[in-house]
């Protein structure tokens, strides 16, 4: 079977709420590609140990609350069912590639500023979460950087441009996260390359009422106050964050005549731990919401309500983004998906409250820099991928990091990364040749990763300026952490750090510090070489 068919009909398989017929696909199909679409769906906190396609967080006990009869009863504090229902990003992984050694930085706006510029947060200013009035500080990723839209925009030359100027468009939606709250900066994604951003600058406390951000290049950037009604049916589905993003995304793509690239970030299930529309649920989850006494709309205090309760509406919201991504994909005309390379990632891994000890170790989660606050699912499906050889899709060890989207990108749409950006300050590094052939171990041989505070670009070498700094690099097997424990009152004083080292094939929890236990000849030498590779990336 050819790629394209097997792919084709992978993709047919996407379950969703709303499913597109062929007639649809007709009358919405556009002209020819210049070249291949590219989609980037951001997933928000959702680290790999929450999807069970990775295996790595055994059910505490058989089945559901739920029987066949939906005879059921609330969750109980030691029955924690680990997994939501995801056989969209289940159909993805199945038809491509999925990978076990993909990192993010521990939180969300760091990440997404370097999928954005293929730079660390070194580079960028970008440390921490932006949009807030906290200690962290209303910093924008600057201007200066040359986005993924500023890519595809001036990454082409000579026959490959159009006459109205570049062969890609680019639209971004959802959530962005990389800039101040201010009013002024709305404007942050058109101004840096995207034709259209309609989506939320930062974090939304409601996902049925926020302020959404309409900009289109050329046009003046409007709000638009969405207040979705929750609390009596029906309950609206086009007003939830998730829901308003697809269709949001689907009327920019399907207006396409030329090539593009579309950049979906979905909220949930970050923050407010909130119960969905019921029309993106499965019945079981259905059931178990009723079970629980909880109704759409339905916000939990993370600090006072049971962590069964708060882990049973995360899996509902990780279940009604796969809906939302379903519903994205079957959106999207037949002719047009079949040339479109879909990339989904997380942004940083599960929060701690949502993070099941056992087995995990639950202060490991997000805004740390152990395994399961910054390793993430990394999915992709593309044309250029050859058939699985099982219907378990590719599995690939090999190191990617969510910067390496930037050159992957350019190189897999054509665009000439150098022209626009001197490839010595990337620390992007193109994984294409695992896509094309996924028995490939990629280039990298160590990844790195960090989160600081405050944000903005200090001058280096003088890390002791931050209040916050914890670093990370591995190369797939040892793992070496470095992170700020004290600096003194002064500005930039001397500041103090707390040093690890794992072996990750025997201990996946980084339980056990081994320059604490004593170091083998052989692991001093890994330690030197993986505190070089830090060196290199954070000055000191």
């Amino acid at each position: 079977m050819k790629t394209s068919t097997l792919r084709r009909t992978l993709l047919a398989t996407l379950v969703v709420g709303i499913l597109w017929t062929p007639g649809a696909a007709q009358r919405t199909r556009q002209a020819p590609r210049i070249g291949p679409n590219v989609l980037v769906i951001v997933l928000d906190d959702v680290g790999t140990e929450k999807l069970e396609f990775y295996g790595e967080t055994p059910p505490t006990c058989p089945g559901g609350p739920c029987d066949p009869l939906f005879n059921c009863s609330a969750p109980s504090n030691g029955c924690v069912q680990p997994y939501a229902r995801t056989p969209n990003l289940d159909a993805l992984r199945r038809g491509g590639l999925w990978f076990d050694k993909a990192y993010a930085m521990p939180v969300c706006s760091a990440t997404r500023a370097a999928i954005q510029t293929g730079r660390y947060g070194t580079k960028t200013g970008i440390g921490n979460i932006t949009s807030t009035t906290s200690q962290v500080g209303d910093y924008s990723l600057p201007n200066s950087e040359i986005l993924l839209a500023e890519l595809l925009r001036d990454g082409f030359q000579g026959a490959a441009k159009r006459s109205v100027g570049h062969p890609y468009r680019s639209g971004a939606f959802g959530k962005w996260h990389v800039t101040a709250a201010s009013p002024s900066e709305y404007g942050h994604a058109v101004a840096n390359g995207y034709e259209r951003f309609y989506g939320i600058i930062g974090n939304v406390t409601n996902h049925f009422r926020f302020t959404q951000v309409l900009h289109d290049k050329g046009s003046s950037v409007l709000t638009e106050k969405i207040d979705g009604r929750f609390t009596t049916p029906p309950y609206e589905v086009d007003t939830y964050q998730a829901s308003l993003t697809t269709r949001d995304t689907l009327a920019w793509i399907q207006a396409q005549t030329g090539s593009f690239m579309a950049y979906v970030g979905y909220g949930p299930p970050h923050t407010p731990v909130q119960v969905p529309p019921a029309s993106l649920l499965s019945q079981e989850m259905q059931c178990e919401l009723a079970c629980a006494g909880l109704a759409p709309g339905n916000i939990l205090n993370v600090f006072t309500e049971p962590p069964a309760l708060l882990k049973l509406v995360y899996r509902a919201q990780v279940e009604a983004v796969d809906a939302e991504i379903g519903k994205l994909l079957a959106g999207i005309p037949a002719g047009v998906l079949e040339n479109t390379t879909i990339f989904v990632i997380g942004d940083n891994g599960t929060p701690i409250f949502q993070i099941d000890e056992p087995p995990h170790v639950a202060n490991h989660g997000k805004a740390t820099v152990f395994e399961l606050g910054v390793r993430v699912p990394l999915i992709v499906s593309s044309p250029l991928i050859p058939p699985p050889p099982t219907n378990d899709g590719w599995r690939s060890s090999a190191l990617v990091s969510a910067a390496d989207l930037w050159l992957t990108i350019a190189e897999l749409t054509g665009a000439n990364a150098a022209s626009v950006k001197p490839l010595a300050l990337l620390d992007s590094v193109s994984f294409l040749p695992v896509i094309t052939d996924p028995l490939n171990t990629g280039s990298r041989t160590a990844i790195y990763t960090q989160t600081f505070l405050p944000n903005g670009v200090l001058p280096l070498p003088q890390p002791s300026c931050y209040s916050l700094n914890r670093r990370a690099v591995t190369d797939g097997e040892y793992k070496y952490i470095r992170a700020q424990t004290s600096v003194d009152a002064a500005p930039c004083g001397t500041a103090s750090y707390g040093e690890a080292l794992y072996h990750l094939p025997s201990d996946p929890g980084e339980v056990a510090n081994l320059i604490s236990l004593g170091l083998t000849p052989d692991q001093q030498q890994r330690l030197q070489i993986l505190s070089a590779e830090m060196d290199a990336h954070s000055g000191n």
